[in-house]
């Protein structure tokens, strides 16, 4: 499964809207090589990873 691109936050149990989309649409965004960043609110930062593809099937 393809996880490229912006996925934009539109819901957040812990903040309201008004919070998360404070300085910016909140969004994760991943790049073809697993590799990205995100924000939310005053929060943002980097993400690395990969996507593992266990024996009972399910990916994670």
């Amino acid at each position: 499964m393809d996880f490229t691109g912006t996925w934009y936050i539109y819901e957040m149990e812990m903040w309201n809207e008004d919070y998360f989309n404070m300085e910016v649409p909140a969004y994760i965004k991943i790049d073809s090589n697993n590799q990205g960043n995100f924000q939310f609110g005053l929060v943002s930062g980097d993400k690395n990873g990969k996507v593992v593809d266990y024996a009972d099937g399910e990916k994670n």
